[in-house]
C-alpha cells in the first residue's frame, strides 16, 4: 500500500486549477456520508472514520479533503473550523448541521440526514438532466444534419434547377438562400457559436448581470420556468426542514437554507422574505409577499403559524415542492416526443418540397 500511494498523490494538488467550478457529485458524497455515519453509529472514532474515508472514497477532491480535515482535526481544531474550508462540497447547510451534530451526540444522525439530503439532489439532478437530454440532442441532431446538406447537397441541386432558369418554388429558395449563407459565412456562424458559449461559460463563472437577467427570465418561462422554480424551492425547504430538526436558531437557519438556491433572482426574492421574519414578522406573512410562492405553500405556513407545527409543515411544504417538480418532469417528458416529432416532420417537409417540388415542375414542363 506504501508504494502505491505516491503515484496518486502528485495530481490532486492540480484538481482545484483544472475543475475549479465542479464540485464531486452530490452521490458520491452521499455514499461517503452514509458511511461515515455507519462508522460513527458503530463508535468508530471521527478520525478514523475520516482516514478509512480519505482511502476508500472514490473521488480524488473528496479523498484530499478528508485528509486535509483530518489533519485539522489532529491539529486540535474543532469539526466545524476544520470542514468550514469545505462549504462548497458538502454546501453551507451542511456545514451548518455538522456545526450542530458536533455540539450534541447525534452526530451519527446529523450525518445521515446529510447523506439523505445528498441523495435527495442527485436523483433531483439526474431527473432535470434527463428532461433536459433528449430535446437538446433532437436540436442538435437536426442542427448537424442540416449543416451536412447545406454543404453538400443542395448545392448540387442548386446548380440543376439554375440550369434550367425557371422560377422555383418558395420552399426552394429559401432552402437556396439559407444553403448559400451557411457556405459563405460558416466561419462567422461558427465564431458567433465560439463567442456565445465564452460568453456564457465567463457569465456563468462570474455570476455577472447577464447571467442573473438570463435566469430571471428563465423563471418566467411557461414550462421550464415552473421547473426550475420547484426544484430550487424544493431545496430551499428540505434545507430549512433539516436545519430546523437539527434544532439549529431559527434566524440562522433561514440564511443558510437560502443558500441553497442557485437562481439570484428566486434568492433575492426570498431574502426579502426572510428580512421580514428576522423584524418579527409572521412566516406566513413574510412569504405571502414573495411572487414565488404559490397559495398552497402559503397556506402550508399560514397552518404552521397556527398550529405550531412548523417541523412538519416544512417537511410537507418540501414535499409538494418536489411533488410539483416531478409533475413537471412528467408534463415536459410527455411534450418533448410530440414537439420534437413535429419538428422533424417540418425540416423533412421543408426539404422535401426544397428538393423535389422543383423536379416534379420541371418535369411536368418538360412533359
Amino acid at each position: 500500500m506504501t508504494s502505491i500511494r505516491p503515484s496518486h498523490t502528485p495530481p490532486t494538488p492540480h484538481l482545484p486549477s483544472l475543475l475549479p467550478h465542479l464540485p464531486p457529485k452530490p452521490l458520491l458524497i452521499a455514499q461517503d456520508l452514509r458511511l461515515l455515519s455507519i462508522m460513527l453509529r458503530a463508535h468508530i472514532s471521527l478520525q478514523d472514520a475520516l482516514l478509512t474515508l480519505s482511502h476508500t472514497s472514490q473521488n480524488t477532491a473528496l479523498s484530499s479533503a478528508y485528509k486535509q480535515i483530518l489533519a485539522q482535526l489532529q491539529a486540535g481544531a474543532s469539526l466545524p473550523k476544520a470542514i468550514e474550508p469545505y462549504a462548497h462540497i458538502f454546501s453551507p447547510m451542511g456545514i451548518a448541521l455538522l456545526h450542530s451534530g458536533s455540539q450534541s451526540s447525534e452526530l451519527d444522525s446529523i450525518v445521515e440526514i446529510l447523506a439523505r439530503y445528498f441523495q435527495t439532489i442527485a436523483k433531483n439532478r439526474a431527473n432535470f438532466l434527463k428532461a433536459l437530454f433528449y430535446p437538446i440532442f433532437v436540436l442538435l441532431g437536426i442542427a448537424v444534419a442540416f449543416i451536412i446538406i447545406a454543404l453538400f447537397v443542395i448545392p448540387e441541386f442548386s446548380a440543376l434547377f439554375a440550369s434550367f432558369d425557371a422560377v422555383l418554388p418558395l420552399s426552394t429558395r429559401t432552402l437556396i438562400a439559407v444553403s448559400s449563407l451557411v457556405q459563405e459565412f460558416w466561419w462567422g456562424i461558427g465564431l458567433a457559436g465560439l463567442a456565445l458559449l465564452y460568453v456564457g461559460v465567463v457569465s456563468v463563472r462570474k455570476k455577472n448581470a447577464l447571467y442573473t437577467a438570463s435566469l430571471g427570465l428563465l423563471l418566467r418561462a411557461p414550462l421550464l420556468g415552473r421547473l426550475l422554480l420547484y426544484r430550487e424551492l424544493w431545496g430551499y425547504f428540505l434545507g430549512f426542514f433539516y436545519l430546523y430538526q437539527a434544532h439549529i436558531d431559527f434566524d440562522t437557519s433561514l440564511p443558510i437554507a437560502l443558500q441553497s438556491v442557485q437562481n439570484p433572482t428566486l434568492q433575492r426574492a426570498l431574502s426579502i422574505s426572510c428580512e421580514r421574519v428576522a423584524r418579527g414578522d409572521a412566516l406566513d406573512r413574510a412569504f405571502a409577499s414573495c411572487a414565488y410562492i404559490d397559495t398552497t405553500l402559503q397556506s402550508f405556513l399560514a397552518t404552521a403559524q397556527k398550529s405550531g407545527e412548523l417541523e412538519c409543515i416544512l417537511e410537507l411544504c418540501a414535499q409538494y415542492c418536489h411533488d410539483m417538480y416531478e409533475q413537471q418532469i412528467a408534463r415536459i417528458l410527455a411534450l418533448i416526443e410530440p414537439f420534437s416529432t413535429i419538428i422533424i416532420a417540418l425540416f423533412v417537409s421543408w426539404l422535401a418540397f426544397g428538393i423535389f417540388l422543383p423536379i416534379w415542375e420541371l418535369g411536368g414542363i418538360s412533359l
